[in-house]
């Protein structure tokens, strides 16, 4: 995913009512984006739906009253708004919104969830993807170099990490993150990030049409190792799971 799909994609979940020219070009010129707004916005209509129920005449005066008779005399709500036994239609619609809201909410977090590692690793391509002159950097770091730079981002690393051409804070999901530049067997250069707050059991992949990329949890948060050689990502992991040490 490039840039301009990913900001079209923060604006539509933003505001799925969004029309401006360039997005509504972007949304036309591309298939992927085109279906997560459709989809965003079948949800939404259906969030609107959820809220769309008749509210009972005269319940507001009567919670009024009853929070006040509450207080003057210890009555409760229920002794003001008596609970029938057969429900009538509108107690049923208040039952169908309540029921709605769970689902609503169940699925607008069920969405997230689902999105959040493509999502980190969607920002950690778009940030490669934008700052090419990063990877082109030859800086030679030194590994006491390295640990001092590291030690703001609770990291240690040992000489097993290899060459380091190049490392930098970068922003990632608006927080500055630990950007490490270094070499596969090959010699070519692979991003390796730290994300704090991306606790994960799992391995997951993403990838763009230049980058291949896992994202792998630790004992605290998870590395993000981005490289063009999928065949390198594997030993590149080993070599960054062996040799990086959290201390926070």
């Amino acid at each position: 995913m490039d840039t301009i799909c990913l900001e079209t994609r923060r604006e539509l979940t933003t505001d799925p009512n969004s029309r401006n020219s360039e997005m509504m070009q972007h949304l036309s010129d591309c298939e992927q984006c085109s279906e997560y707004f459709q989809k965003l916005k079948q949800f939404d209509d259906k969030l609107k739906s959820a809220f769309n129920v008749e509210v009972p005449e005269g319940l507001e005066s009567r919670i009024i009253l009853a929070q006040r008779m509450d207080n003057n005399s210890g009555s409760t709500l229920s002794n003001v708004i008596p609970i029938k036994k057969d429900r009538s239609n509108r107690d049923f619609k208040w039952m169908s919104l309540a029921a709605a809201l769970v689902l609503a909410v169940g699925l607008s977090l069920g969405m997230f969830k689902l999105g959040e590692s493509h999502g980190v690793g969607n920002e950690v391509l778009a940030h490669i993807d934008s700052h090419p002159n990063e990877l082109e950097k030859d800086d030679n770091i030194k590994l006491a170099s390295l640990n001092n730079f590291l030690q703001d981002h609770g990291l240690l690393a040992n000489e097993s990490i290899g060459y380091i051409r190049h490392v930098s804070n970068c922003p990632i999901e608006d927080k500055m993150v630990a950007h490490l530049v270094v070499t596969d067997n090959q010699g070519k250069p692979v991003s390796v990030m730290y994300i704090p707050w991306k606790d994960s059991t799992k391995r997951t992949t993403f990838k763009n049409d230049k980058f291949n990329g896992i994202l792998v949890g630790a004992q605290k948060g998870s590395f993000a190792i981005v490289s063009e050689d999928l065949n390198s990502l594997k030993s590149m992991e080993d070599r960054v799971m062996n040799s990086m040490e959290i201390k926070i």
